[in-house]
């Protein structure tokens, strides 16, 4: 038994000169999935369908972001997963999708992806 598939990636999210960022995380294919996030040494598991306060643009300059979400296969008729993270309230609202097949039903796939904010 092999481990999970992962996706692990950094993006660089361009904040404004104002304005509060937040995030958003959708599992997608009818799947069941739970997110953690990083920031300034606190971490919060995010509530599954609600959109999360970051912060200011001024307190989140030269921050970096660490997202951890786990997507479980549930739905029979697929073993993709799929996860959206929606950051919002920089220069421009942004969606960043990734996917991947699991070997497995009920398999996990894991999706480790970093936001640095300038």
């Amino acid at each position: 038994m092999g481990s999970d598939p992962r996706v692990s990636d950094t993006q660089i999210y361009r904040l404004g000169d104002k304005g509060n960022v937040t995030i958003a995380v959708t599992v997608g294919d009818a799947q069941v999935g739970e997110t953690t996030l990083q920031l300034k040494g606190a971490t919060t598991h995010l509530p599954a369908a609600s959109t999360f306060p970051l912060g200011s643009a001024d307190s989140l300059r030269d921050g970096i972001l660490h997202t951890s979400t786990t997507v479980t296969d549930v739905n029979p008729a697929t073993n993709r997963t799929e996860v959206t993270l929606h950051l919002a309230g920089g220069a421009a609202d942004r969606d960043y999708t990734y996917q991947l097949e699991v070997a497995d039903p009920s398999g996990s796939a894991q999706f480790l992806i970093d936001f640095i904010f300038v």
